[in-house]
């Protein structure tokens, strides 16, 4: 996501809303429906990160079903106001915080090197609420970020309700620098309703969707250069609700808004037939 550092350094035709899956000319080759009484921990990693590790967030990343949880066939996570809320980190360090969220990905467990990546979701109201959908190298622990790449297919700020974020980070194109390839698109119900954000993925472009219409794409000039184009390596998927930070704290945090949740009603990625 924008304004992100390195991730696990410390260790994704209309789209039909039953149980058809298919896409023309893709193959379904990894979802999760979210159906099931809990989160699939064969499929997904829960994050304990104290506040401040990334972006100057507010909140801590928790695993417990108050912030992570499944609600009548979806993912819901949950961004709370806990102050003064203890817990421990990763690392076990103790921390003390006064919001707190959820954060998974699929680090270790699947990764991908192109495709298309469909995630229909409903996004958190209010100021303060950062919520993303995204992806990372999974070289970071060793290549670092930005260098490993970065795919943000989603990204939403409360203050600018329905302004849809998508960009790539990489060695010289990066907010660092103040070069990141940016795309943004209005969807003025993404925080009432639930919208099927996508990705199309391959060794010659980035293509971004909203409900299968095309918005932003980015092409491949790089020459081979993995400076510019570090996509050709496998990357896995990021679900986070951030509270507060750099961006989503830049007009404050409106305590009146919580529990703020992202919902998510799946995840399926396809590869090219």
């Amino acid at each position: 996501m924008s304004f992100s550092i390195c991730e696990e350094s410390i260790y994704a035709n209309k789209i039909p809303e039953g149980n058809n899956h298919n896409l023309e000319g893709w193959e379904l080759v990894w979802n999760d429906e979210f159906n099931g009484d809990a989160i699939d921990d064969q499929k997904w990693n829960k994050l304990l990160w104290r506040p401040g590790w990334v972006n100057n967030e507010s909140q801590a990343y928790t695993d417990r079903d108050t912030n992570l949880f499944i609600r009548d066939g979806k993912l819901v996570i949950r961004g709370l106001i806990e102050p003064g809320y203890s817990g421990i980190d990763y690392t076990g360090t103790a921390y003390s915080a006064d919001f707190t969220s959820g954060r998974l990905n699929t680090a270790g467990k699947e990764t991908w090197t192109y495709g298309r990546f469909d995630i229909r979701a409903k996004l958190p109201k209010g100021n303060g609420s950062w919520p993303a959908i995204w992806m990372l190298g999974s070289d970071i622990s060793t290549a670092g970020w930005p260098h490993c790449g970065e795919i943000d297919i989603m990204e939403h700020v409360g203050y600018e309700k329905g302004n849809i974020h998508a960009s790539i980070h990489t060695t010289d194109y990066n907010h660092m620098i103040g070069t990141q390839k940016t795309g943004q698109v209005m969807v003025p119900t993404a925080t009432d309703s639930f919208h099927v954000y996508s990705l199309k993925w391959d060794s010659t472009y980035i293509h971004y969707l909203v409900d299968d219409d095309p918005y932003f794409f980015i092409n491949n000039d790089s020459a081979g250069d993995k400076k510019k184009w570090p996509f050709n390596n496998p990357h896995y998927v990021i679900l986070n609700l951030a509270i507060g930070g750099n961006w989503g704290g830049a007009k404050g945090i409106d305590n009146s808004v919580f529990p703020m949740e992202m919902e998510v009603d799946f995840v399926r990625v396809f590869k090219k037939k």
